[in-house]
Order: structure tokens, then C-alpha cells, then sequence
């Protein structure tokens, strides 16, 4: 008698399974007819292929994941391709670089190739730093089938690859705090705001673990969480002043000096312009939480929009003599931010470092396909030189005007894998002390977030100890 009344209990269970599977879609998509027949917005939901209009605005919204994973060729997808971003997420979560049976670069196309040697140094002939161990993480991938990855972290040490003391490069060697930098690759500008504090935690922290390594603040002001991991920082002052601004909108000298007595803070970036967006920058009121707006110095849920250029200089001597009440007034060394438009672009600056003998510290050359939270499409595709061109530019004009002893330059834009550092970096370096410092924004968030969808707001960190 119980087992029956059991039984009777599992059919009718399984007969209001059944049921409900018939009829949920029934009644999913006869709900949504009749909401976008009754909806005012979009007649293409409203007429006779309302389905078909569904179907359209569905793909087009998982269309950059479907064509990253699917239909984009490894070496085809833009701004990141797919086997460059999958490159640089092996090396962040599992620090493993190796490949087997051979390249799939296509060696017929033009592009360019790193010079080998006949009789590569040995590695106790390097002069490099790496007499001690990082302590890190990664993931080990224990059991990997076609619908299972069992992975595991594992507590691991790594070895860095320092400059010694003798090659180190000093920013500002006149400046009441110089910085001394033993690694040649950064990190570029990313606000907070245009990038989530986990974000900002997770790659504040591991730039500090790694070492010899730097982030820049971006125009959107100096976070905690910029300072969370103790790495050295770059503050990047915009034409919003966002950060260090008066109530009026004005530079706030004290609020400048109060960064810059920061531990943390090594050097001041002005930036002049950036290679996805020669313009000033939009900020949507949404964004402006009441955090954001006490770190910028805005008005709660309010959008704002930076000036195109500052207010407070309007020439090369007027830029001479702003960068020069920055250097006096905190002690830092401090360099400008630049896009390369033309092969004149930078001569008037050049002149003007050669004529004075003082000048920017570093000069950060942004190419053209540098990435940004917000810009116009005109100005993405169109504006700017990319920076294998521009970092060449900027070279010569520096050398041609003979100021290219006198500033340090840093070189951004797309440069995701080791084998695209050495191009910018090449162009006749004589020795470390001329030699362009790269830069790199996307590389970073990849590695923090480990997902390209070309969303933002997203992002989980994976960074090791993170």
C-alpha cells in the first residue's frame, strides 16, 4: 500500500515535469509576444518576423563571444587576437609559456623579427638580478577531459629577472626624489572607475609581488586601492585634474603635494593626450558613486567631461614652465603623456628641452591603438600613429634636437607578449640608458581577468596570492 502511494506520487511528479517542459517555452515566448506587440520602440519586434528580431538582438549581443571563441581565426581577432590573449592568461594563471610542433605565424605576411645571435650568453653571462625567489602561486591542472578541468593551486617560487644596480634606469636623477627603476616593463594608465577595485587590488598587489615593475593611476585620481599591494605608482594628472582639483574645478597645489609625499608615488605623469582618445575624457553619471567622487573631487551621480587639453598652459614654454612648478613643488620626477601624429609632432618640445637643459623626466609615447573605457570610433581607428612608428618619431626628433640624453622614454600601445616589446625598444637603443621603457595596459587586465568579451565591469581576478 505504500509503495502504490509512493509510486502514484513519482508519476505524478514526472507527469508535471513533462508538463512543464511542453509548456514553459509556450508560455516564455507567448509572454514575449506580447510584450513587444504591445512596446512602442522597435517595429521589427512588433511585426511579423518578431522572432527572428529576437533572434538578431540575442547574437548581437553574445556576438563578441561567439566570434572570439568560434569563428575568429587564432591570429584574426582585434584588439587582442586569440592566441595572443590565451598566451598571456597560461603565463599569469599557470606561468607556462611552452608550445609544441611549431608556430602558426603566417611567415609569408610582412612583420617584423627579432635578430638572433650566433653566440647567445649564457645565463651566468646575463647581467641580471635574480639572486632570490618570488614567492607566488599558480594552477596546476590535475584531470582535463571534454567537459571536466580539475585544477588545483599550488604554492610555488619563481625567478625574477631584475636589472642589476649597474643598469638600473633613473627617472629624474635631478629630482629631490628620483626614481631608481630595476625592470623595464610597466604598466599603463587604467582608472579607477574605468576598472573595478578588484581589478585595481589585484594587479596593485601582484605589480608588487613581481617587483621592479610600476602602475599608473590613470586620470581618474589615486585610490587604497592603487595603494593596496605597495608597488611604485605613477600618477597620471589629466586635464580633468581629477584627484588633485579644487571645488572651482582649479589644480590644488596642496592636494598635488599631499600624493606625492606618498611612499608609494614615484613619478607624475601629465598627460597630454592618449592614443584611443585625443580628446578629453566622458564619465557617466552612473559611474560617479560617492567613492569615485571623493577620489576625483566630483559631485555624486553627476557626468563630467574633461577639457581637451588644461587650462593652465597653452604652449611648449607654457608646458616647460607647468612642468617645472610640478617638479619644484614635489619633488618628483615628472614626464608627459603624448600621441605621435606626424614626424614634426614632437620637435617643438625637443627645442625647447634643448634650449632650457631641463625639461620632462620621460616622455610616454601612446600609439594610436591603445585601448580606453570610453572614446568615438573615429578616434580609435583614425587618430594617431601606432606606436612602432611613433616610438621611431619621437626618437629621432629627441636625437635630431640632441635632447635624447636628457628624458626617458616610455613606449605603449598593444604591446601584449615579450617578442612585441623588442620593436619599440630597438630603434637605436644605445645601451639601457636610451633604450624606450614599454608600457602595457590590456596585457594587465587580461591577466587580473582572464575573459574577452569586450565588456567592462566584469572582471575576477586570478592573479597569483590574489
Amino acid at each position: 500500500m505504500i509503495a502504490s502511494y509512493y509510486a502514484d506520487i513519482i508519476v505524478t511528479i514526472i507527469l508535471f515535469l513533462v508538463l512543464a517542459m511542453f509548456l514553459a517555452p509556450l508560455i516564455f515566448f507567448g509572454w514575449l509576444y506580447i510584450r513587444n506587440r504591445n512596446q512602442t520602440q522597435h517595429s521589427l519586434l512588433r511585426g511579423k518576423y518578431w522572432f527572428l528580431g529576437i533572434l538578431r538582438y540575442v547574437i548581437e549581443k553574445v556576438g563578441p563571444e561567439f566570434r572570439f571563441y568560434i569563428t575568429d581565426a587564432d591570429d584574426g581577432g582585434r584588439p587582442i587576437s586569440r592566441v595572443k590573449f590565451v598566451s598571456i592568461v597560461k603565463a599569469a594563471k599557470y606561468l607556462k609559456t611552452l608550445i609544441s610542433f611549431g608556430s602558426k605565424r603566417d611567415f609569408a605576411a610582412p612583420g617584423f623579427f627579432i635578430r638572433n645571435s650566433l653566440f647567445p650568453r649564457l645565463d651566468g653571462e646575463l647581467e641580471v638580478d635574480n639572486s632570490f625567489l618570488i614567492q607566488t602561486r599558480r594552477y596546476s591542472i590535475t584531470d582535463e577531459s571534454l567537459f571536466f578541468r580539475t585544477e588545483k593551486m599550488e604554492e610555488v617560487e619563481v625567478r625574477p629577472w631584475f636589472l642589476t644596480e649597474a643598469n638600473s634606469v633613473t627617472i629624474g636623477p635631478d629630482r629631490e626624489r628620483p626614481w631608481r627603476l630595476r625592470g623595464l616593463i610597466g604598466q599603463s594608465g587604467m582608472s579607477y572607475g574605468a576598472l573595478g577595485k578588484s581589478a585595481i587590488t589585484a594587479l596593485s598587489k601582484g605589480i608588487s609581488m613581481a617587483g621592479g615593475s610600476w602602475m599608473n593611476t590613470g586620470e581618474g585620481g589615486l585610490s587604497e586601492h592603487h595603494l593596496s599591494g605597495g608597488c611604485d605608482i605613477i600618477f597620471q594628472l589629466g586635464p580633468g585634474l581629477f584627484g588633485a582639483r579644487s571645488p572651482d574645478g582649479e589644480l590644488d597645489w596642496d592636494k598635488l603635494k599631499g600624493i606625492a609625499r606618498r611612499a608609494e608615488v614615484r613619478a607624475i605623469e601629465i598627460k597630454l593626450g592618449q592614443g584611443a582618445k585625443i580628446r578629453g575624457g566622458h564619465v557617466e553619471g552612473a559611474k560617479v558613486t560617492p567613492e569615485i567622487a571623493a577620489i576625483r573631487g566630483l559631485t555624486p551621480w553627476k557626468s563630467i567631461d574633461s577639457p581637451n587639453r588644461f587650462s593652465q598652459f597653452h604652449d611648449t614654454p607654457s608646458l616647460f614652465d607647468f612642468i617645472a612648478r610640478v617638479q619644484e613643488t614635489t619633488g618628483l620626477p615628472v614626464g608627459i603623456k603624448v600621441v605621435i601624429g606626424g614626424q614634426e609632432s614632437l620637435d617643438e618640445v625637443a627645442a625647447e628641452l634643448h634650449k632650457r637643459g631641463t625639461g620632462p623626466d620621460f616622455i610616454t609615447v601612446d600609439g594610436g591603438e591603445g585601448g580606453t573605457g570610453a572614446t568615438f570610433k573615429e578616434m580609435a581607428d583614425s587618430l594617431g600613429l601606432p606606436i612602432y612608428s611613433a616610438i621611431v618619431i619621437a626618437d629621432d626628433s629627441l636625437r635630431r634636437h640632441g635632447a635624447r640624453g636628457k628624458v626617458k622614454l616610455i613606449a605603449s600601445g598593444r604591446l601584449h607578449l615579450p617578442d612585441d616589446l623588442p620593436h619599440p625598444a630597438y630603434p637605436r637603443a644605445r645601451g639601457v640608458q636610451g633604450r624606450p621603457v614599454p608600457g602595457g595596459q590590456r596585457r594587465a587586465v587580461v591577466s587580473a581577468a582572464g575573459r574577452r568579451g569586450l565588456i567592462c565591469g566584469i572582471i575576477t581576478p586570478f592573479l597569483h596570492g590574489v
